[in-house]
């Protein structure tokens, strides 16, 4: 991402919060225009704001029934097998119904999910899948309950999953800016439909939270976010060994 700060105009030539402020340790009070952005010029304040993309992906894997399921990881507890304690597990949930898929990245677990096919194996056993697997992100500062969270819907949660519609195409609805009835991918999964083994859709929203710095005035450089789609399963070796010397 790159562009054009979003610019409000101010009476402030000098950061009044800095200039109040007591360097100790502590909350530092907000003063004036700064309470909302950064002063990067006389008389010019940057907006703070976010930015949100949502990312429909309509997997297929080896055929149209899929299920997805979470992976997270957490050390074992309780055993004596190994006297060290630095043993743990990458736990696996399968997801039944829709409203169960909301859900939100979370570092302690390093939390990802997979859309696997559950009803084909691999020579090893493995269900083909991809793994979604979370890069930086932010979740909505807005308010619950504002025009925005309601109507908008994906920003809500970081990932969702829907059975696949024909008319479900937008995460966001059609002409959102325009309604004042949701309807958007949060909706959609309030019927609660079955996602296990069925054609399924998967949501992913990326999400900035962008709080402007004077060295960004007047030309953003640039920032990046993503989030990962790696196959794992697919094959019993390593494909890339068979790639001739150039």
């Amino acid at each position: 991402m790159t562009g054009i700060l979003l610019m409000a105009g101010s009476d402030a030539e000098r950061c009044r919060s800095c200039e109040v402020a007591e360097v100790r340790p502590g909350l530092q009070k907000l003063v004036g225009d700064e309470r909302f952005g950064t002063l990067v010029g006389r008389n010019t304040i940057a907006v703070n704001h976010q930015h949100f993309v949502a990312l429909r992906l309509d997997f297929d894997v080896d055929g149209v029934r899929n299920s997805v399921k979470e992976i997270n990881s957490r050390p074992v507890r309780g055993r004596r097998s190994n006297p060290h304690g630095n043993d743990w597990m990458a736990e696996a949930t399968v997801f039944g119904r829709e409203r169960e898929a909301r859900r939100n990245p979370d570092l302690a677990t390093a939390r990802h999910w997979a859309v696997f096919n559950p009803e084909v194996r691999t020579g090893l056993g493995h269900f083909p899948a991809y793994l979604i697997e979370p890069g930086p992100n932010a979740f909505a500062l807005a308010s619950p309950g504002t025009r925005s969270r309601r109507l908008l819907g994906f920003v809500n949660h970081v990932f969702h999953t829907t059975r696949w519609h024909e008319d479900e195409v937008f995460a966001g609805g059609k002409y959102p800016n325009q309604v004042e009835v949701a309807g958007n991918v949060e909706t959609w999964g309030d019927d609660d439909e079955s996602i296990h083994r069925e054609d399924i859709v998967v949501w992913y929203t990326l999400g900035m939270t962008h709080v402007p710095r004077p060295e960004e005035f007047p030309v953003l450089p640039t920032t990046r976010t993503g989030v990962r789609l790696v196959p794992k399963g697919f094959f019993e070796r390593n494909p890339a060994l068979d790639v001739p010397e150039p």
